[in-house]
C-alpha cells in the first residue's frame, strides 16, 4: 500500500462513504416498493345473508320470557347463503356463526354455498325485538360480519 495515495485521497474517502450509503438506501426503497406492488391485492370479499329475509316471530304471552326451542312446535332453523361478492357463486367450506339473544350456532357451507342452522333464541321479558349477528370466515376471503342479519320479534298471543 502506498501511504502517500491515502493521504492525498482523504477528502474523497469522506465524501464517498455517505454517497454510497445514500445510493444503497435508494435502491433498497425501490426494491421494497416493487415487492409491495407485486403482492396480491388482498383477499376476495364475501356476501352472506339469511334466505327469504329471515324474521323470527317469537310467540309469548304478556310478561313471559319468549323462547324458541329446538324441540317442539316452535322449532326454527334458517338457511344462510354465502357467496363470492364479485361473481355471486356459492362458497364451499365457509364457517358460518350466528350469535345473539342468548344463542350461538354454527355450521359449514356445502358445495352450493348454503348451510342450515337450527335456532334457539330467547327474548327477555322487556325486549320487543332484537337481532342475531352473522359472521362468516372462508379461506381466501375477508371476514364477513352482519350485526343485524336476522331479526327476532316478539309476537303476543292470548292464553
Amino acid at each position: 500500500m502506498n501511504i502517500k495515495n491515502l493521504k492525498e485521497n482523504k477528502q474523497a474517502q469522506v465524501l464517498g462513504l455517505p454517497m454510497y450509503l445514500i445510493i444503497v438506501m435508494i435502491i433498497a426503497v425501490v426494491v421494497i416498493a416493487a415487492v409491495i406492488l407485486m403482492m396480491p391485492s388482498g383477499t376476495k370479499q364475501l356476501n352472506a345473508y339469511a334466505k327469504d329475509g329471515f324474521v323470527i316471530q317469537v310467540n309469548t304471552t304478556s310478561g313471559n320470557m319468549a323462547e324458541i326451542s329446538l324441540t317442539g312446535a316452535n322449532k326454527s332453523s334458517v338457511t344462510i347463503r354465502v357467496e363470492d361478492k364479485k361473481d355471486g357463486n356459492g362458497v364451499n367450506g365457509a364457517k358460518v356463526i350466528l350469535t345473539g339473544n342468548g344463542y350461538t350456532g354454527s355450521g359449514t357451507t356445502s358445495g352450493s354455498g348454503e348451510v342450515q342452522i337450527d335456532l334457539n333464541v330467547v327474548l327477555g321479558d322487556n325486549d320487543m325485538e332484537d337481532y342475531i349477528k352473522l359472521e362468516v370466515t372462508a379461506s381466501g376471503y375477508e371476514k364477513f360480519t352482519d350485526n343485524e342479519a336476522i331479526k327476532v320479534v316478539r309476537n303476543f298471543v292470548s292464553t
